[in-house]
């Protein structure tokens, strides 16, 4: 899952939310919540169901889409752009110098 743009593709691509998220701060990858004790509180969240994920109506949808660009608009992190792909034909660098297969001094030497 991404959790790094969740609310952009999760949220917003798909609809559905995850409500009552239980641990602080926003929602996040469970590798990254801190020690086993929170992720084991997570887990037990979500099987009690009192954290769970809502398909959110079209009136919900559009609702937090408009929220979550005007939070951007402020300077909050809502959306993390992407690291520039790198291809593999950027990285290779090839010499711009031609190389004649034919040399001069072949053809001089039979002439001598």
């Amino acid at each position: 899952m991404n959790y790094t743009n969740y609310e952009r593709n999760i949220v917003e691509h798909y609809g559905f939310a995850l409500v009552n998220w239980p641990l602080s701060g926003h929602i996040q990858n469970p590798l990254k919540v801190g020690g086993r004790a929170e992720v084991q509180r997570l887990l037990d969240a979500l099987k009690s169901q009192s954290c769970e994920w809502v398909k959110l109506t079209d009136e919900e949808r559009v609702a937090r889409m408009k929220d979550n660009r005007e939070r951007h608009a402020r300077g909050e992190c809502v959306y993390i752009a992407r690291k520039p792909r790198k291809t593999a034909a950027a990285s290779q660098h090839k010499s711009n110098e031609i190389v004649d297969s034919s040399s001069d001094d072949d053809t001089s030497s039979d002439s001598e």
